[in-house]
């Protein structure tokens, strides 16, 4: 699995679980490129919408929080319109850089 998004083989095994070590370039694995960045919008209707993964990035923790989300698609404007309880877990504001992914 994490071979088709990315990841190669370290030729290396943890010691503690006999695991294998995989790494990748961040912007080589499949899911990071089809990440887009947009602007939160105003609030959305809490009823149907594509499904994303939102994220937003903190200068102070929590320095990272992603939800589930159904929203409609970003406007031409790249502003993604949350529903009010999206945009309260990921304490954003209308204008905060966000990163989804559609899922």
């Amino acid at each position: 699995m994490l071979r088709e998004i990315g990841f190669e083989y370290a030729q290396r095994i943890d010691p503690f679980d006999g695991g294998p070590h995989f790494h990748a370039t961040t912007d080589e694995i499949t899911l990071v490129g089809a990440a887009l960045r947009v602007r939160a919008g105003i609030d959305a209707p809490d009823a149907g919408g594509s499904a994303f993964l939102v994220a937003r990035e903190s200068a102070s923790a929590p320095f990272f929080v992603a939800t589930k989300v159904l929203a409609p698609p970003p406007d031409k404007d790249g502003r993604l319109a949350l529903p009010r309880a999206a945009r309260d877990a990921l304490k954003a504001n209308p204008g905060d850089q966000l990163a989804i992914l559609p899922l």
